[in-house]
């Protein structure tokens, strides 16, 4: 997703409130050295998960209690998604960041297979650029899908070149922009319980690589059989990136014309997209709280940098009205510890990268909590 340091929003931009029910968790995997699930194997780990109609939403994450240094849960449920594409389908990736081999491979097994396999990547990691962590995992994917030319693989960069400028991002043009998505759209794959769904939507705060898919707390969401909520990515956000769309002063999100903003059908989704430069996504989603004892504002990010202190002041001001919060951070900044702690909100120290706020309570004036 395109940002500019004007916002520094997190990849949706959005407050989901998802009614997670049936919750379950596997045996985990064994520890040791990076490692995917057998190809078309089921993912293990936690997972969450919540029918509403014919629609399927399931919550992955990364479990790093008891002292351990990595899970492969997430990377393992893509890769199962992957897989389990069949030949015919279509598979549309935004990627920040690939450097876990495994997830690149099945990508690769994917194209094997007859499946049409498009991805757009981060400028930021462009061969050559400041942000070129020497990994060749895009460029290698890059010629294994289409050699070089453009037709299945794009980097988010201006005019195809950086020359140390930055303009990293597909949408924004500042110089200061990056393509943060983590999201893969697959018009057909198969649910952990193995049923095949159409209208797949995987996104969420993972990388495609081991430091921050699996070795940090991250977390993701995969909605199955949306087909306006598929339909919303595909038109209204991923096409944008693939093509390289820009809008005036960088902006994207305009909620006079309904400009990056689209929904899903049952379920109740909706998507607020950056980059967005009138006023701030995070900050007007949370003030449609509608605070009482009976609420609960649980916020884990992996920064929190002083640039934020609205944040910061509205949930306390939240906290005030009835609220219950708690925050995790992987990094803050000491004026926005300090507003929290002074009002007596916990915050701790986390090995994070998530960038998730989850409220249980009244919202934008619903009769019930959700």
């Amino acid at each position: 997703m395109s940002r500019s340091l004007r916002r520094r929003l997190p990849l949706l931009g959005a407050v989901a409130l998802l009614a997670l029910g049936a919750c379950g968790e596997s045996v985990p995997t064994e520890a040791g050295g990076p490692g995917a699930a057998a190809p078309g194997a089921p993912p293990s780990r936690v997972v969450a998960v919540s029918d509403v109609g014919a629609v399927r939403l399931e919550a992955h994450f990364t479990d790093l209690r008891g002292g351990a240094t990595q899970d492969m849960a997430i990377l393992d449920h893509l890769i199962y998604l992957v897989d389990n594409a069949p030949s015919g389908a279509i598979i549309r990736a935004a990627i920040h960041n690939i450097s876990a081999n495994v997830v690149q491979q099945a990508f690769q097994r994917a194209k094997d297979r007859g499946v049409t396999v498009y991805v757009v990547h981060s400028g930021h990691h462009y061969p050559g650029s400041p942000g070129d962590d020497a990994d060749t995992s895009p460029e290698d994917l890059q010629r294994y899908l289409d050699g070089g030319a453009g037709t299945r693989f794009r980097w988010c960069t201006s005019g195809g070149t950086l020359a140390g400028s930055g303009c990293d991002g597909c949408i924004a043009r500042h110089a200061s922009a990056l393509m943060h998505s983590k999201l893969v759209l697959i018009s057909r794959t198969k649910d952990t319980g193995g049923t095949t769904r159409d209208n797949v939507v995987w996104f969420g705060s993972a990388n495609m690589t081991y430091a921050t898919g699996a070795n940090t707390y991250n977390n993701t969401v995969t909605v199955y059989g949306d087909k306006p909520f598929y339909d919303g990515f595909v038109n209204e956000y991923w096409t944008k990136l693939w093509n390289k769309t820009s809008f005036t002063n960088n902006d994207y999100y305009d909620s006079s014309s309904g400009r990056g903003y689209f929904g899903g059908s049952v379920a109740n989704l909706q998507v607020y997209a950056s980059p967005e430069q009138g006023t701030d996504l995070v900050y007007n989603r949370l003030t449609y709280i509608d605070p009482d004892t009976a609420c609960a504002i649980r916020v884990a990010e992996a920064m929190f940098n002083d640039t934020r202190k609205n944040v910061a002041e509205l949930l306390v001001a939240k906290k005030r009205q009835g609220c219950w919060v708690s925050v995790a951070v992987g990094s803050i900044g000491g004026e926005s510890l300090a507003i929290l702690r002074n009002a007596g909100i916990a915050v701790g120290k986390a090995h994070t990268h998530h960038k998730v706020i989850l409220v249980k309570g009244r919202y934008a004036g619903s009769g019930g909590v959700g």
